[in-house]
């Protein structure tokens, strides 16, 4: 007697070729070849990224406000880098973001350092920031919750961020750190950087901005006389 249950494979096709679910046997190879070769690229450049990729750390971190022989107010923001990984940084800035408005969180002002270059693997250095009376007043001296973070590119011209996990109530002691992340074009980190470096260009709070500003308030000076 013929067994005439369905099943799920079958002889078919050209030649008499094995037919698994409607798709020869030959196709399904070739799906899974893709996909493994699609897995090994993945894992290939995952690897050259942890392998040549610099992993930028921030391993201590102080702020504090004092004032200055004239009696000035200054905050100042210093972080200590390590450069782990076996990369080179070619470039590095800190950011710093402030919530000067409490009704509408998403408009901050932005601070960009002066970039340090040419961080070597294995190498530490010290970034620092130090901000105007003016920049506190503009700020409303809102920094109890400030964010800061660690912008990168290294000799490929990618972009990675780095946002430590450190907190005036000592909260950082009792969780790990965020590891560096690599910022894609089409990521949307990316373009929240780019915005916020555009605003902090706007709002006249980059080292370049700040020397411009005293520059042509000493050719005032310069003039009037």
């Amino acid at each position: 007697m013929q067994d005439f249950r369905p099943s799920l494979s079958y002889y078919g096709g050209k030649g008499g070729m094995r037919v698994f679910l409607g798709v020869e046997v030959s196709d399904w190879i070739n799906i899974i070849l893709l996909i493994i070769t699609f897995s090994t690229v993945i894992y290939a450049r995952r690897a050259l990224f942890m392998d040549h990729a610099p992993q930028i750390f921030v391993f201590r971190y102080n702020q504090r406000n004092y004032r200055n022989d004239k009696g000035c107010s200054k905050f100042r923001v210093s972080a200590e880098i390590d450069s782990i990984g076996n990369g080179r940084a070619i470039k590095l800035y800190m950011m710093i973001s402030d919530k000067s408005n409490k009704r509408l969180k998403l408009f901050k002002n932005y601070f960009i350092s002066k970039p340090i270059t040419n961080i070597k693997s294995k190498e530490v250095k010290e970034i620092s920031m130090e901000l105007s009376e003016k920049d506190i007043d503009k700020s409303k001296n809102n920094f109890a919750d400030m964010k800061l973070y660690i912008i990168y590119q290294d000799i490929m011209g990618n972009l990675y961020y780095a946002n430590p996990n450190y907190h005036d109530d000592n909260k950082h002691l009792e969780s790990f750190d965020k590891v560096p992340k690599r910022m894609s074009k089409s990521g949307l980190f990316y373009w929240v950087f780019k915005i916020r470096f555009y605003l902090s260009r706007r709002q006249g709070n980059t080292s370049v901005s700040k020397i411009n500003k005293t520059l042509n308030q000493i050719a005032k000076t310069n003039k009037a006389d």
